[in-house]
């Protein structure tokens, strides 16, 4: 199939938590770009990934379980969240013309 025009969203929401979140002060190693001072970061897996809020968004906060970061990751994009956003994709997707 072909669209004739761009996709426009009718919803726009992040799932997220904020429980994994830290803050550190690198003396070198920065992230690209980046300029001295406070960094968010976080242990998951080496990336230091971060969840948040995203301007614009109808942000839904959720509050994660788990022993470290990733788990506290995993809980929330493979557990608690996970269902909300399959169960409105769903919807979206019953409701997409053909």
């Amino acid at each position: 199939m072909k669209l004739d025009s761009a996709i426009d969203a009718n919803k726009t929401r992040n799932f997220f938590q904020t429980n994994g979140n830290h803050g550190k002060y690198p003396k070198r190693n920065r992230p690209v770009g980046g300029g001295e001072g406070w960094w968010w970061t976080s242990g998951m897996g080496g990336s230091g990934e971060v969840h948040g809020q995203v301007d614009g968004f109808d942000n839904v906060p959720f509050v994660a379980s788990g022993a470290d970061d990733q788990a506290l990751h995993d809980d929330i994009c493979t557990g608690k969240a996970f269902k909300d956003m399959l169960a409105e994709a769903s919807q979206e997707l019953a409701n997409f013309p053909v």
